[in-house]
């Protein structure tokens, strides 16, 4: 009986461990919660919901993890809370796609001078954490479902990448 207490015990001492460094010491999970990134926008905005925004400011702040690599981030447009976006979050190593700012990723911009909002990315010690911003309950598009690759996809498809500031 004594063998199977001291069996549990060392099973929870592992599982505590376990939880530990996946929430608290991955380095892909480095930014800090409250963080925020803010940049004046490049044209209309369309958000994930649909809506149209002015040109003007938008700050994304990050407020912690769901699980691992699944972020919550609250949207801020014109000094207003707009609402809360989910993120498959991932990291981007690449020295040559280092920045030492925020970048906030949108598309090209429309005939209408219209840009979606895609993720962002913030600088850590080790390169990139990456972010691609979607709805609670829906499916990121197949394009964007690695978000290590966010800042390549960025490159390729000739997104605006705008450069945030620290908030």
């Amino acid at each position: 009986m004594k063998h199977l207490e001291n069996r549990r015990a060392r099973s929870l001492i592992l599982l505590t461990l376990g939880v530990a460094v996946v929430f608290g010491l991955s380095p892909a999970m480095s930014q800090e919660r409250g963080r925020c990134a803010t940049t004046e926008l490049p044209g209309h905005l369309i958000l994930p919901d649909g809506t149209v925004h002015e040109a003007g400011e938008i700050k994304i702040c990050f407020e912690g993890w769901l699980w691992p690599g699944t972020g919550r981030h609250a949207i801020h447009v014109n000094g207003q809370i707009w609402g809360y976006l989910m993120s498959r979050s991932g990291r981007a190593e690449s020295e040559e796609r280092r920045a030492e700012t925020p970048l906030l990723v949108f598309t090209p911009r429309t005939e209408f001078n219209h840009v979606r909002l895609i993720g962002y990315a913030w600088p850590t010690r080790d390169g990139m954490q990456t972010h691609v911003l979607h709805q609670p309950g829906k499916k990121l598009s197949k394009t964007f479902a690695d978000a290590s690759r966010l800042l390549e996809r960025a490159e390729e498809e000739q997104l605006y990448l705008a450069a945030g500031r620290f908030e």
